[in-house]
């Protein structure tokens, strides 16, 4: 069941570049995102696909040619882990923005049930999935 949530971790991954609304297919109806970000003491959490959607929407509002290369999946069972980066430029300025991304998401019967997202290091998410297990 785990290489079946990378491939499905893959195919979201796709669906984003395109289309969020489509990605979120893959996205259960109450699913719980969290961004752990630089404040790990408070983090910010999204209840259910339609506010996690919105802070994806606002993202497209600020940046323009924003996308996220993976650079590594881990399989951790149900936890996928990402490895990568996202880039692109602010849509006034023009300047080029890139920094780090790594994320886990929890897959149940085909969906993405879980987002730990802001992590500083693969290491860092590892221990988290670890420590939910």
């Amino acid at each position: 069941m785990s290489q079946e949530n990378v491939e499905l971790a893959k195919r979201f991954h796709e669906a984003r570049r395109g289309d969020v609304e489509a990605a979120m297919k893959f996205v259960a109806d109450d699913v719980v995102a969290t961004e752990l970000g630089d404040r790990v003491d408070t983090p910010r959490v999204f209840h259910g696909r339609k506010e996690w959607l919105g802070y994806y929407g606002h993202g497209a509002e600020v940046f323009e040619d924003y996308g996220r290369e993976i650079d590594e999946w881990a399989d951790m069972g149900e936890w996928v882990i990402a490895v990568g980066r996202w880039r692109g430029k602010g849509k006034s300025s023009g300047v080029p923005i890139e920094g780090r991304a790594v994320n886990a998401a929890r897959w149940r019967e085909g969906k993405i049930v879980e987002y730990l997202f802001g992590f500083a290091s693969k290491e860092a998410a590892l221990q988290a999935v670890r420590s939910r297990d």
